[in-house]
């Protein structure tokens, strides 16, 4: 009983308990926590930049060497991970991830330093105009149709009787097919079926667009139509028409006018011949 009652000392705290209990007393306080995590930011900031050369050198191998391990470590399993066929990934999973990425991009610039954020608009800068200038370049470029892009007349014919083989015989088919192979084309490719005069997918809804909205769709459509607006509309498009169908007689009087005046020119000129005998007798 004696040994039982007996109490045994409180157990000395290792500094990992106390590290561990000074880290939850400070993220119970969110502004402490704020505070403690700028603080941190400054002071891990101010001793990168106070490193010296052979700090930088030393941290440098480590790296090479953690790398080189990592490397060694998953060499055999990224192998035979990528062998494996990959899960297909499901559109709510699909769907997840991609809110997961779009809120760490939206992250990221926050956390980057002013001159780190400076650099980063220099390097996207200079692609943009990089990419420009390759897209002017290659706009400017000659049409390569008028070039020999097949070897001959009849490697280009068995190329077209070979895409023919593989495409659908049923016309609706065909349509849908060529229609999704222009849409998912590449921006060179478009160009190309641009410049060789065949409409993209995008054209042809603009076509569609100018077809439906024309001067005679437009005046079926307010014909018997009462409102205001339509009203004015039908005056200006009678004001329109009247001045075109104007503009176009008086070109074709003054067209009328110059061919009269050429036939009469040449009526006088046929009614007076020259005497070719009395020049001949003086």
């Amino acid at each position: 009983m004696a040994e039982a009652e007996i109490q045994q000392p409180p157990r000395k705290k290792t500094r990992a308990e106390y590290q561990r209990d000074y880290r939850r007393r400070i993220k119970e306080s969110k502004e402490i926590y704020d505070v403690f995590r700028e603080h941190e930011k400054i002071r891990s900031r101010l001793w990168r930049l106070n490193r010296n050369s052979e700090v930088k050198a030393k941290e440098r191998e480590q790296a090479r060497i953690r790398a080189q391990r990592y490397r060694q470590k998953y060499k055999g399993e990224r192998s035979s991970q990528s062998a494996k066929m990959s899960k297909k990934v499901t559109r709510a999973e699909k769907q997840a991830l991609q809110e997961k990425w779009r809120k760490a991009k939206r992250k990221y610039p926050s956390n980057m330093s002013s001159q780190k954020r400076r650099r980063v608009n220099e390097l996207r800068r200079q692609k943009h105009a990089e990419s420009k200038h390759v897209s002017t370049i290659h706009n400017q470029s000659p049409d390569p149709s008028s070039e020999g892009l097949f070897t001959s007349d009849s490697a280009r014919r068995k190329a077209v009787s070979r895409s023919l083989r593989v495409l659908p015989k049923d016309p609706q088919r065909f349509a849908e097919v060529i229609t999704s192979m222009v849409k998912t084309a590449t921006p060179k490719k478009k160009n190309a079926l641009k410049r060789r005069m065949i409409l993209s997918p995008s054209q042809k809804k603009r076509q569609d667009f100018l077809n439906k909205n024309s001067v005679k769709a437009i005046i079926q459509q307010i014909k018997h139509s009462r409102s205001r607006k339509d009203l004015e509309l039908r005056q200006l498009l009678h004001i329109a028409t009247t001045i075109k169908k104007k503009k176009k007689q008086f070109a074709e009087e003054d067209v009328t006018q110059g061919v009269r005046s050429e036939l009469e020119l040449l009526k006088k000129a046929c009614a007076a011949p020259p005497d070719f005998k009395q020049e001949k007798e003086e």
